[in-house]
């Protein structure tokens, strides 16, 4: 493997060789879903280490039920990568201030001591949350 960055294209067969070919690989969860729904016969996203999961705040909107699925199947297959005793996968989640950052967090496994919720407060603009 490269030391490359690869942005997948939403074309299965390109995403495969791209995905296998970066270290590092960008995409939206449109993407992801479409590549990782048959990651039992996908090499590249069984090998996967880490996975980072931005705006975390749109689970509410149209793409929420996507990025569930990708979420709660990227966090299968780390559970099957333990079970075989391969190297562990992180997940991160990341995103604006959300009221209900702590239920995320636990439907995530993350545990209390790992979770970094940061006051709206803290914020260089002010955020109302509603």
């Amino acid at each position: 493997k490269g030391n490359q960055i690869a942005r997948l294209n939403g074309e299965i067969q390109t995403d495969l060789k791209l995905l296998n070919l970066a270290k590092i690989t960008l995409c939206t969860a449109k993407q992801w879903d479409a590549l990782s729904r048959r990651w039992r016969q996908r090499k590249p996203v069984k090998a996967v280490t880490l996975f980072i999961v931005d705006e975390l705040h749109f689970l509410g909107a149209d793409v929420g039920p996507t990025m569930e699925v990708i979420i709660s199947r990227m966090r299968f297959i780390s559970s099957k990568r333990r079970e075989d005793s391969s190297s562990p996968m992180r997940i991160i989640g990341l995103g604006a201030s959300l009221a209900n950052a702590r239920e995320v967090a636990e439907w995530m496994g993350v545990t209390t001591k790992s979770m970094f919720n940061f006051s709206p407060k803290v914020r260089p603009l002010p955020l109302e949350i509603y």
